[in-house]
């Protein structure tokens, strides 16, 4: 630790590099999906519908999202014709949300570019130094992972 450093001080310098290389991946995520009329934010709501159907709060959950950022995102994907909503027979007041062929066309543009992005960054980084950030990220996403 350096001399001037204090306790919490590398935790509070890995949030900010963190939340900087989100920044940075959300806006490559945008660059990599804009001619087809999407975000990096709505491309991921329509990646945690391509298991099946689910409600606006397990996408929230799934996403770590705020259920209101959720909805917001499901209704414009839905004005798109990216999504469809169900009643839920599990619940009347939780309707479901689903993929149209429209939705997941989209999904299927994108995989390739996603796979070459993804290709090219893991070439560029250190094997060992990616496997370590994995597990740290793991174990801080179980950590702040909601109670069930």
């Amino acid at each position: 630790m350096p001399p001037d450093a204090q306790p919490g001080d590398a935790v509070t310098r890995l949030v900010d590099a963190v939340v900087a290389v989100a920044g940075g991946i959300t806006a490559q995520g945008d660059a990599l999906v804009a001619d087809l009329g999407l975000t990096a934010a709505r491309w991921l709501l329509l990646g945690a519908l391509q298991d099946g159907p689910a409600t606006i709060a397990a996408v929230a959950r799934r996403r770590g999202l705020r259920r209101q950022s959720a909805r917001e995102g499901m209704e414009r994907l839905e004005r798109a014709g990216l999504v469809a909503r169900s009643p839920n027979p599990a619940d009347a007041r939780a309707p479901l949300f689903a993929l149209t062929d429209h939705g997941r066309s989209r999904l299927a543009a994108i995989e390739p570019r996603r796979a070459a992005w993804a290709h090219d960054l893991e070439a560029s980084l250190d094997p060992a130094a990616l496997a370590t950030a994995l597990s740290l990220l793991a174990d801080l996403r179980q950590r702040f992972a909601p109670p069930r």
